[in-house]
């Protein structure tokens, strides 16, 4: 018998059988969790990123295979030679949950300067020591439409995979529409995001069911 110091190598078992059938329908996805089942649909709430780990809401970016930045909600973009500004031109068409509307670079700005403990020193998201080195107090502008203007006060050279992508900080874009309309606590708790699933029953500490989006502009 192999030992490694002295002690037996566990052994594989060969009757682990099948693994059992889900037990949600086709399409939707059911989570249980006890503390850390805890998100938040508020930019600027520390909890926020779960959301984005559960793509119910999506950043500018995300990463491929080989870790390379590419367009989550963001068309294209610019960073300034001088490493001084960077403008981000955002895919046309990207709809919120909810009947909210469509993302625009309103969304965006809002939910950055909201997130952002250098702008809004109200802010508990993820990550402020990072977002205020990168941003400090300047605001993030809504150029017109579809465009965002970020003028950057210390540059990082993780901006696009760290910062402002998927992997990284916790701040993610939900809507400004719904914020305005229903208020702070209904948007803390009824997250209103762009991503490929949405929710359908969220408790904290409890139960998060979502399901998925008919027609996702990622899909």
């Amino acid at each position: 018998e192999a030992t490694f110091f002295g002690l037996p190598f566990p052994v594989v078992p060969t009757d682990v059988g099948i693994a059992p059938a889900p037990s949600s329908a086709s399409g939707s996805v059911v989570v249980r969790g006890g503390l850390e089942l805890r998100g938040s649909g508020v930019p600027g709430d520390s909890s926020g990123g779960m959301f984005t780990g559960q793509s119910v809401t999506e950043k500018l970016f995300m990463t491929d295979e080989g870790g390379n930045a590419i367009g989550m909600v963001a068309e294209s973009w610019d960073l300034a030679t001088d490493l001084s500004k960077l403008t981000v031109t955002l895919k046309e068409g990207v709809q919120f949950h909810g009947g909210f509307g469509e993302l625009t670079a309103a969304d965006v700005a809002w939910a950055t300067n909201m997130g952002n403990p250098g702008f809004n020193a109200e802010s508990a998201t993820d990550g402020g020591a990072t977002w205020i080195s990168f941003l400090g107090d300047n605001e993030v502008k809504a150029i017109d439409t579809y465009t965002v203007e970020y003028t950057i006060a210390n540059f990082d050279p993780r901006w696009s995979t760290f910062i402002l992508g998927q992997s990284g900080l916790g701040l993610s874009i939900t809507s400004k529409k719904a914020f305005d309309d229903e208020g702070e606590p209904w948007v803390r708790d009824n997250v209103i995001g762009t991503g490929p699933f949405k929710v359908e029953n969220y408790s904290r500490d409890d139960i998060l069911e979502l399901s998925s989006v008919e027609n996702h502009h990622r899909i």
